[in-house]
């Protein structure tokens, strides 16, 4: 006989040792585990992997945990342990597991350093049979060597693509045992895949992708749902924008002669709310709320010392805070902002007690917050907003209204948004049926006005700094009518989980939490662009409850009132994060103009009223802007070639004139996003220029933003506007011809009394030089005549007045400038 020793830990009649324990982790309900060692094993060590008894499903849902624990050795064979411990799963039980320790039958197992490989590639394979063999008999049907003897063979080449099985036998002397795996090798024309500098980022920023394509991919498409560009031609994509939180899909396409491939990865970007507290660590934004350790809604605490570095996003940016609230318990809890990136750098304030603070600019690139509090009276802490600004650069210039649908005499707030420090500004709004209030004048940063008349008013900002400035007109931006919206109201609210989480409509998102009395919510800073006669999705989530019904309506007439025919719908959800939509079309006689949607959550209401008096629920409204079709762009521009010193010259061909009417040629026209890398929007559009110089195109009203212009002809040199152009406006007006200081780098020539685009560019590199001289000298010796490239004037013959052009642009070192 024998005797054992039994606990947590048992010994067996060999002298094998087991052990049984719990687990818990944050991931991992509480659950039940073995180990052990062999006793010819070295001492000090449990060499069994651990091997589960029994997996809880449930948190602890008593206040005790571990009684009861046992080890023991069977009698009947003294070589089987019994382990009981306990688990939860519908309550506090006991499970039992019986198990026994013994050297491990030998079993064969492998595995390769790449088990995808392009066709003419090799890779290396890895025994990892156990315990360890004395010899092995490798198979690699489709490779060359088809087989090896090798432990650890490298070098196994695949010539041709397919899926290929691999097989290891393996033997210790008296014991054999072969492994198959059916298709494990995969041998691809082309391997798709990339990686991303970040998969989760704060919105507004960007992420860098790498192509990590094998086997010599010739073509690379790419698709960033949710990000600016949305798409991208070449393998490597400019740095890609979101500016909505959520989570996004990226993908892409290869191809070469014969063959393709593609990769597409579900939900790949997380792009979070701009939302910080003060913590120690480091981020890096160019916007975005900044609070206290408390956030938005709770106290900081006692006995806090956090340091807390802010980078600006990009190259060349300086980081602003901005401070909206703040309230710290006076000269005993204090807020400290460096101008730097450490506590080492220049202190730029201590701030204490309740006194609004200004704005900080760092000179360098970041901030750095340090918080200190004591033992005792925590406060609400702060409130504030970070941008990125660059004082190399005049503003780019941007602003918003408080509200954009107004009543008659209500007070509107104008807040400057432009980046790059402009130090002045001047506002200008028409019709002037208006009143600055507040004592604020048309020189203010945030000027207050009140409308004095009904009607549509537009209003633009100039702002300006030592680096110049620039002007932003939003046309027809604030309407004010005759009327004010109904109120909705709750008795009660959102206190049992009824209120919405989620509005998302073509590209305006708003995620949040309930609202607090009277649980109504105007978010006036939030709007979308729609198109009369179009279709749209209005995604919505619910609360906490788990019946929850959700209604929306749009004043398509603009008229004040939510009728029953304006009803987008309603739609029947449970808890969040349970999502629903609301399919509707856009009236074809929707009025043009800014009104307003209203998204109602109502406690068991399916039939909702907009202005009702419920129990349960919420409500939120949003600024909807109706858009006609397009927005009409007008140029105005003169090419050298074809300019007379009054207005251009028709293009001619061999036979006459090449385009009918007053069309004098044909240019090129790209629209350039304002960030590096200046990516191209939507697509380039072939336009007819006439002989008075004024072209003209109709683009989709969606294209809303600023843009860069880029000009393209056949052969003059590209040339950019200056400086980025609102298309906020239905009708957007630009003239290369007035000013020299109207192309980007000034890159014009004078003619007469108008400014005119370089001619010569032939073969379009961007530069004239030696390179369109030869081809011109070239044609003009052979006499050739017709629409070429080479007739820089466009009279149908290449001649010596082609080669003067050509010549005096060459000795100017005449090309391209763009940002």
């Amino acid at each position: 006989g024998h005797s054992a020793f039994c606990g947590a830990m048992c010994m067996d009649a060999n002298g094998n040792i087991a052990l049984s324990y719990t687990t818990v982790s944050p991931t991992l309900y509480p659950s039940l585990r073995y180990t052990g060692r062999l006793a010819s094993d070295p001492p000090g060590i449990m060499t069994f992997a651990e091997q589960v008894i029994y997996n809880g499903s449930q948190i602890n849902p008593a206040s005790r945990y571990g009684d009861y624990a046992q080890m023991t050795i069977d009698p009947l064979d003294d070589a089987t342990f019994w382990a009981i411990g306990e688990a939860f799963s519908g309550g506090r039980k006991n499970y039992a597991g019986a198990f026994q320790l013994a050297p491990p039958e030998l079993t064969a197992n492998f595995n390769a350093d790449v088990s995808t490989v392009c066709k003419g590639g090799s890779t290396n394979f890895n025994d990892l049979s156990q315990p360890a063999a004395t010899s092995w008999n490798w198979s690699f049907p489709g490779a060359s060597p088809a087989s090896s003897t090798q432990q650890n063979p490298s070098g196994i080449t695949y010539l041709n693509s397919g899926s290929y099985d691999v097989t290891l036998t393996v033997s210790n002397g008296s014991e054999v045992n072969t492994l198959t795996r059916n298709d494990y090798i995969n041998v691809e024309d082309l391997i798709a895949g990339f990686s991303a500098s970040a998969t989760s980022l704060i919105v507004g920023n960007q992420v860098t992708f790498t192509d990590a394509s094998a086997c010599d991919p010739q073509t690379w498409n790419w698709t960033f749902e949710g990000g600016d560009p949305a798409t991208y031609n070449g393998q490597i994509p400019p740095p890609i924008t979101y500016n909505q939180t959520g989570s996004y899909d990226v993908s892409l396409v290869i191809t070469k002669p014969g063959a393709s491939d593609n990769i597409s990865r579900s939900d790949y970007i997380t792009v979070l709310p701009p939302v910080f507290t003060m913590q120690n660590g480091t981020i890096t934004t160019c916007t975005g709320d900044f609070y206290d350790s408390g956030g938005a809604n709770a106290n900081y605490s006692s006995n806090e010392n956090l340091v807390l570095t802010v980078m600006p996003q990009g190259n060349g940016n300086l980081l602003k805070v901005s401070f909206s609230a703040f309230n710290l318990e006076n000269n005993y809890d204090k807020l400290y902002i460096y101008d730097g990136a450490s506590v080492a750098n220049n202190l730029l304030a201590t701030l204490t007690g309740t006194t609004l603070p200004g704005t900080y600019t760092s000179s360098t690139g970041p901030l750095t917050f340090r918080f200190t509090s004591d033992n005792s009276l925590n406060r609400a802490g702060w409130e504030a907003s970070f941008e990125c600004m660059n004082t190399n650069m005049p503003p780019v210039v941007n602003f918003m209204a408080s509200e954009t649908t107004v009543a008659l005499g209500e007070t509107v707030q104008l807040t400057d948004l432009s980046t790059n420090l402009p130090t002045s500004w001047l506002w200008n709004i028409t019709p002037p049926t208006f009143e600055y209030v507040s004592g604020s004048n048309g020189s203010s940063q945030n000027p207050a006005v009140i409308f004095t008349e009904t009607g549509t008013y537009t209003v633009s900002l100039t702002a300006s700094n030592v680096n110049g400035s620039n002007t932003y007109i939003k046309e027809n931006y604030i309407q004010v009518l005759p009327f004010i919206y109904c109120t909705p109201a709750y008795s009660t609210g959102t206190g049992d989980g009824d209120y919405i989480s989620l509005v998302q409509l073509n590209g305006m998102a708003n995620s949040t939490g309930a609202s607090a009395s009277p649980y109504y919510t105007y978010f006036s800073n939030l709007s979308t662009d729609l198109i009369p006669g179009s279709a749209y999705t209005l995604t919505v989530s619910a609360g906490s409850y788990s019946s929850n019904n959700i209604s929306a309506w749009i004043d398509f007439n603009i008229d004040g009132v939510f009728s029953e025919a304006e009803k987008l719908g309603n739609v029947a959800l449970g808890a969040m994060p349970a999502t629903g939509d609301i399919l509707f079309t856009v009236p074809a006689d929707a009025e043009i103009g800014n009104t307003r949607m209203r998204v109602r959550e109502v406690y068991g209401q399916a039939n909702q009223n907009p202005c009702a008096t419920y129990t349960y629920g919420e409500t939120e409204d949003y600024n909807i802007h109706l858009l006609p079709q397009n927005r009409e762009l007008m140029l105005t521009l003169y090419l050298e070639g074809l300019f007379n010193g009054t207005n251009m010259n028709k293009v001619q061909n061999a036979s006459g004139d090449q385009f009918g009417g007053d069309i004098a040629d044909e240019i090129v026209l790209e629209l350039h996003h304002i960030s590096p890398p200046y990516a191209l929007v939507n697509e380039a559009h072939v336009l007819a220029v006439n002989t008075d110089g004024t072209a003209s195109i109709s683009l989709p009203a969606s294209l809303g933003e600023s843009y860069y212009l880029a000009i393209k002809h056949r052969n003059s040199i590209e040339t950019w506007n200056a400086s980025p152009l609102s298309f906020e406006n239905l009708t957007i007006s630009y003239d290369f011809s007035s000013s020299q200081s109207q192309a980007y780098g000034n890159n014009l020539k004078l003619i007469g009394d108008k400014w005119v685009i370089y001619g010569g560019d032939v073969n379009q590199d961007g530069t004239v030089d030696i390179e369109d001289m030869t081809p011109v000298d070239n044609d003009a010796a052979n006499f050739i005549s017709g629409y070429l490239v080479n007739d820089i004037n466009g009279d149908g013959m290449v001649d010596i007045s082609d080669m003067t052009i050509v010549d005096n642009n060459a000795a100017m070192f005449v090309g391209k400038i763009t940002p």
